[in-house]
């Protein structure tokens, strides 16, 4: 299926799978488009940084969250591929990735959620909604700190300062930032070492 198609040959396309096969048991989405170009053309200045705030979405997904949780993930390949463009001109870049910090987001006026009338999601819907109600005022990261430590990292003041240690490309901010980029790394290296020979088995 050419996801360029209008909306009207996608549907057409999909009715026709459809009343072929009864079903659509397996989706596979393998839209691409690249382009080589820069993201940003920075040569004056040969020196500075580009700091980006994240979220641990940019590491997991979250049900309901699917768009903010792509924005996070997108901001992740921008950031390495920002550094690799400038780090010879002396810029640097870092992204931070705090975990759920002590503000209004998860408030009612501010976390808004839309349910669906459809059953199959109803057990789904609900625990969204009590996940956000006991989220709010329970959240682990102190706001202030947060800025506190961005700022050490970005000035190498206090608590960052390593002797010979490199800015990183990305730092978590918080506990519960911290675990869940350990258990991804520990995840994937878990199933790159189950899967490294089917993984293997496609080279020329």
């Amino acid at each position: 299926l050419d996801v360029r198609l209008g909306t009207e040959q996608v549907e057409t396309a999909v009715e026709e799978a459809w009343s072929i096969y009864g079903s659509i048991d397996v989706f596979v989405n393998n839209a691409g488009y690249m382009e080589s170009c820069y993201i940003e053309e920075v040569t004056s200045k040969r020196s500075g940084t580009f700091v980006f705030i994240s979220s641990i979405c940019g590491w997991r997904g979250d049900p309901t969250l699917a768009a903010y949780c792509a924005s996070k993930f997108a901001l992740e390949g921008l950031v390495k591929s920002l550094s690799q463009e400038t780090s010879h001109l002396g810029i640097q870049s870092i992204i931070f990735e705090p975990g759920l910090l002590r503000t209004q987001a998860f408030s009612h006026t501010t976390m808004r959620h839309r349910s669906i009338p459809i059953e199959d999601y109803g057990a789904l819907d609900e625990g969204v909604k009590k996940s956000v109600e006991t989220t709010y005022r329970a959240e682990l990261g102190d706001l202030r700190k947060a800025v506190a430590r961005i700022l050490d990292v970005v000035k190498r003041e206090g608590m960052a300062v390593k002797d010979g240690a490199q800015m990183p490309i990305r730092l978590p901010l918080g506990s519960d930032g911290l675990a869940v980029l350990r258990g991804k790394y520990e995840n994937t290296l878990k199933i790159c070492e189950e899967y490294k020979e089917l993984a293997k088995s496609i080279d020329i």
